[in-house]
């Protein structure tokens, strides 16, 4: 089953090393659940011999070397700077990176290139804790809402979208309510019982509108809405470790990107970042 198109054109950077043909497996999977098209990105020198090994790998995994866009690159020092200028330049809208396993934590990160990448690309992008060559069906899956970020698209709409995976069976939807007003804070100081009624219709109300906004999710997916007001990554990230979630959503804010650095990696994005629980697809519009 193929989703709305929600992304035209995936890319993936792949190196010579033991995980690439998982990325390359990962990489064939989104490209056929999303119809898109696949870009494979190479940063190193091109020699014969791994020209070669690259074209055998894409057989081997079903991937025919005629249908996939190559672009293979000299590194020129930054890595992740010549990754997502090439994002840019050939119009790459969803980009595949891996994360990094802490061992002595038994947790896993944004690697420095994978971080960079983040910070900068202009397209989302979805981290894979571990790539696996036969990659695990998408069940259960988490969607963040942070309050006041506004795009091209309602959040919902895009979650929608999602929703159509083949084996999706629930999403856990997470709304960040706002913060108390001034006055606000005066009501409940004057009335503590009057302030945590009003609160809790507050929520109610807010949670019944998400719930209209996703009335199009398919029969078979069960929606369950959650209220979450400080620290929202916390309770995101705890949740998705009970649930056992395959995929957390996210939006990245649409600011300028000389601002990106310093909004990005707030407390909200930097525990989530420094702690995965689960893959995380971060999105963007252009």
């Amino acid at each position: 089953m193929l989703i709305p198109r929600l992304f035209f054109r995936i890319g993936v950077a792949i190196a010579f090393s033991p995980r690439r043909e998982a990325m390359l497996a990962e990489a064939r999977r989104f490209r056929d659940l999303f119809g898109a098209e696949l870009a494979i990105i190479i940063i190193g020198e091109k020699q014969e011999h791994r020209a070669n090994e690259i074209e055998t790998l894409l057989i081997q995994n079903n991937i025919d070397p005629e249908e996939i866009h190559l672009i293979w690159e000299e590194p020129q020092g930054n890595t992740a700077k010549q990754i997502v200028e090439i994002c840019h330049a050939n119009q790459i809208d969803l980009l595949l990176a891996g994360a990094l396993r802490n061992e002595q934590r038994l947790s896993y990160s944004m690697g420095n290139i994978a971080r960079q990448i983040l910070l900068t690309a202009p397209c989302s992008v979805m981290v894979l804790l571990e790539p696996k060559k036969y990659p695990s069906p998408i069940v259960n899956l988490v969607a963040m809402e942070h309050k006041g970020l506004k795009g091209y698209h309602p959040f919902t709409n895009l979650i929608e979208s999602l929703a159509t995976m083949p084996d999706l069976k629930r999403i856990d939807y997470l709304v960040e309510m706002p913060s108390n007003s001034l006055l606000m804070n005066l009501m409940e100081k004057l009335n503590p019982l009057l302030s945590k009624s009003n609160k809790l219709k507050r929520i109610k109300l807010t949670l019944q509108r998400r719930k209209q906004h996703l009335k199009d999710l398919p029969e078979n997916i069960k929606l369950v809405l959650h209220a979450t007001g400080n620290r929202p990554e916390l309770k995101t990230a705890t949740l998705a470790q009970k649930i056992q979630a395959q995929l957390l959503v996210m939006r990245a804010p649409l600011i300028e990107r000389a601002q990106l650095n310093n909004l990005i990696f707030k407390d909200s994005f930097k525990y989530l970042i420094q702690n995965l629980p689960c893959n995380l697809l971060i999105l963007r519009n252009k």
